[in-house]
Order: structure tokens, then C-alpha cells, then sequence
């Protein structure tokens, strides 16, 4: 492939007491509920994540063009000057009166705002890590349009079954999918299957991005709030639009569950992520079925973390400081 990819990044240091205070007292204005796991210490929470997961991009992407992190006025403590990554602050790229936002539907909003962005870049958080050699056809096509991996859901869903979940459940995160299926399904006036999208690096290109916001102004009318309600709409939508209104390939992905793990031991099941809720669960993943990638959505032990993925990483990259 003849074109550059770059990787994006977000990131907090959830540490760090300004941020803290000024998050605190958005909060405290708002003057209405919100649930506790969009708020609570778990989604900011700094343990050295981003550290890895960049050691992780060093050793198994090594042909990506450029780096960038997109963060709040912050920068990684251990971050030396480097020509391979920028910091991007959210001035740069999202509207003042947005500002200031902890809601990361908000941020991914403006991705392709970040000035210097190539066409084709990977979109990652800073709990990702790759564990296993990528290339660049694991996510674009010969002809540079975004790979698309699903994860399979509710393949047979129904307009109306949708539409009563959203009405009369509370709202989470599979609200934001929700929102984000219906809407593409009444703008195309067609009934595609519900899948969403795996917690995990995917690709896109500048120009899909756009088509997609182009096709869809409620993602600018939505996804406003400094805080996540899950009224959003979740940036599921653009992996459709490259599916469905680009000609993008869809893969579904291998999950790790019992038979596959059993499967790895005698074949390749070609595991694309393990996503788990405990540290255990994900060693256990890599030891037995050698997934490409992994996505730590909680640390529940942060020795068994530092210890797991410096032994995994550990060699410092270029821009560490010494």
C-alpha cells in the first residue's frame, strides 16, 4: 500500500487534580442526574495505559506514519518531544461552546478536524493494546477504504423493537448503538443487520468521516453534552456508512469465548480482540488463543497490569524519557 496511516488517540491523565476539580465542578452545575458510570472514577483513572499501549503500537505497527493524542490541556508525564507523535488539544479541534467536554462521543466527534490528519488513520482509546504483528491490510482494502470488523448483536433487529428498548429502558452505552442503527436505517430506508463494532483499533479514512457527518447533522445535534447521557449517537454509524455507502469489507470477528479457546489449540482462530472486565480473563486470552489485540476496559488489579504488560513490552520507545 502507497498511502501513510496514522493512529489517534484519546486520553486523560483522570490523575491529574486540575483536571479533577474542573470536571468536579462542571458536575456540580449541571443540575440534573447522571448515571454513575460516566462519571465515576473508573472512566479517568490514570494507570499508565497509554504507555503500553504505544510501546505495543512501537514494536507491532511499526509502519504507521504519525502518532497523535488528543487530550484536554495534558500531557503524558513520561512523553519526550518526538517527530513521530503531536498532542492535540481539544480547542484545536472541537467548537468553543462545546467546551469544556469529558464526553468522549463529543471528542471523536472532531477527529478529523486534527489539523495535519492523513487520509487514512486507526482510531484507538489508550486501554487497546496491539499484542501481535499488523499490517496495514489487517485495516485497509487495496483500494484504502476501511476494513470493517463486527461483532454480531441483534442481526434480525426491528425498527420497532428498537424503538420501544429506547423508550422505555434506561439509557447505557448499547443505547448509543441503538440510536446510531436506527438512524442509518431510516436515512438509507433500508433494514441492514444490527451489528456494532469491537472494542478494539479500528480504521477509517478522513473522507468517510465526513460523509458520514455530511449524511447525518444529528451527530452534531447529538452528541453536545460535556458529560455522556447515552442519548448519543455512537460512531458505529460511520462504520456503516462504509460498509453500506462506501463498498467497505465487513469481517465478523472470532470472540475468545470457550470453543474458541479449546479451537486455538489445535487451529488458528484468527482472535481479533479480547475485551474483559477482569485482568485474569485477559491473560488467560493470550496465553490460550493469541489474540491481535486486547482492550482492558477496567483495571481491576493494577499489579497484575504493570506486571503483565511490561513483561509483554518491555522495551521503552524513542519518545519515552529516560
Amino acid at each position: 500500500m502507497n498511502f501513510k496511516i496514522d493512529l489517534v488517540y484519546l486520553w486523560c491523565d483522570g490523575n491529574d487534580p486540575e483536571l479533577l476539580n474542573k470536571r468536579n465542578s462542571y458536575l456540580c452545575h449541571l443540575g440534573q442526574a447522571l448515571p454513575n458510570d460516566n462519571v465515576g472514577e473508573q472512566r479517568y483513572i490514570e494507570h499508565n495505559e497509554l504507555l503500553y499501549s504505544l510501546r505495543s503500537a512501537f514494536v507491532n505497527l511499526p509502519w504507521i506514519n504519525h502518532i497523535y493524542i488528543v487530550t484536554d490541556n495534558q500531557r503524558p508525564r513520561w512523553l519526550n518531544d518526538s517527530d513521530l507523535i503531536t498532542i492535540v488539544d481539544h480547542k484545536t479541534i472541537i467548537p468553543a461552546n462545546l467546551l469544556p467536554t469529558f464526553n468522549s462521543f463529543v471528542i471523536e466527534t472532531y477527529i478529523d478536524k486534527i489539523p495535519g490528519l492523513s487520509e487514512h488513520f486507526i482510531y484507538t482509546n489508550d486501554d487497546v493494546f496491539f499484542m501481535s504483528k499488523l499490517n496495514p491490510e489487517d485495516f485497509f482494502d487495496q483500494r484504502g477504504i476501511p476494513i470493517v470488523r463486527f461483532s454480531k448483536t441483534q442481526s434480525r433487529a426491528k425498527y420497532e423493537w428498537v424503538l420501544n428498548e429506547l423508550k422505555s429502558e434506561p439509557k447505557v452505552f448499547f443505547s448509543t448503538l441503538q440510536k446510531a442503527w436506527l438512524l442509518f436505517c431510516r436515512k438509507y430506508k433500508k433494514q441492514i443487520d444490527f451489528d456494532t463494532i469491537a472494542h478494539s483499533a479500528d480504521s477509517y479514512t478522513i473522507s468517510a468521516w465526513r460523509s458520514a457527518l455530511n449524511k447525518f447533522p444529528e451527530i452534531y445535534q447529538e452528541n453536545i453534552f460535556p458529560f455522556r447521557t447515552y442519548s448519543e449517537i455512537q460512531r458505529l454509524i460511520i462504520s456503516y456508512e462504509i460498509v453500506y455507502g462506501l463498498g467497505g469489507k465487513k469481517i465478523y470477528i472470532n470472540k475468545p469465548n470457550f470453543w474458541n479457546r479449546m479451537l486455538s489449540r489445535i487451529c488458528k482462530r484468527d482472535i481479533w480482540v479480547s475485551c474483559r472486565k477482569t485482568l485474569a480473563k485477559i491473560v488467560r486470552d493470550v496465553n490460550t488463543c493469541n489474540p491481535k489485540t486486547v482492550c482492558v476496559n477496567e483495571i481491576d488489579d493494577i499489579d497484575t497490569f504493570t506486571n503483565f504488560f511490561s513483561k509483554k513490552f518491555p522495551t521503552p520507545a524513542p519518545w519515552e524519557l529516560e
